[in-house]
């Protein structure tokens, strides 16, 4: 049985599979870096910009305290991508194949935390009986984006006064 050639080139040489050099087969399976540059809140939301992270942190300051700490940490958590999701669980793939696959049996999804939160169909039949109660509140539809960044979403005009 004859088996493939695996290995990469660097330069002009070529390294079959046990010779690569071990930084640069770090490189290879390691997934790329987030951009430093951009907020984590704007690697999700590729249409939120500076002044809706400005927004949401002044909208944190003012409502803070109406929260339950708890609800705070997991708002602030969503927001800047600290959530423990198993998305974040690549390197344990050898162990478990399945380890970034959403728990649920119904589900093959990679599970982050839009897929936890607004994605799944359990979320989705969470969000529809919570919906039923919330929608005299809120305006318009409950969105992946005004989750993370509630001061996006808008408060009916009947609560104001």
């Amino acid at each position: 049985m004859y088996l493939p050639n695996v290995g990469i080139k660097i330069a002009a040489k070529t390294f079959l599979f046990p010779y690569i050099p071990r930084p640069k087969l770090k490189q290879l399976l390691q997934p790329s870096a987030a951009d430093s540059s951009r907020h984590p809140i704007r690697q999700d939301l590729n249409s939120t910009t500076p002044a809706d992270v400005s927004a949401f942190v002044r909208f944190g300051r003012a409502h803070r305290s109406q929260l339950l700490p708890i609800y705070d940490d997991l708002q602030m958590r969503i927001a800047l991508r600290l959530l423990p999701v198993r998305s974040r669980f690549w390197f344990l793939m050898q162990q478990d194949p399945t380890v970034q696959q959403c728990p649920y049996s119904t589900c093959n999804n990679i599970e982050t935390a839009k897929h936890l939160f607004m994605e799944c169909a359990k979320s989705k039949a969470e969000w529809a009986t919570v919906w039923k109660d919330w929608s005299r509140f809120l305006v318009g539809p409950l969105t992946w984006t005004s989750l993370v960044l509630p001061h996006k979403q808008q408060v009916a005009a009947c609560w104001y006064q």
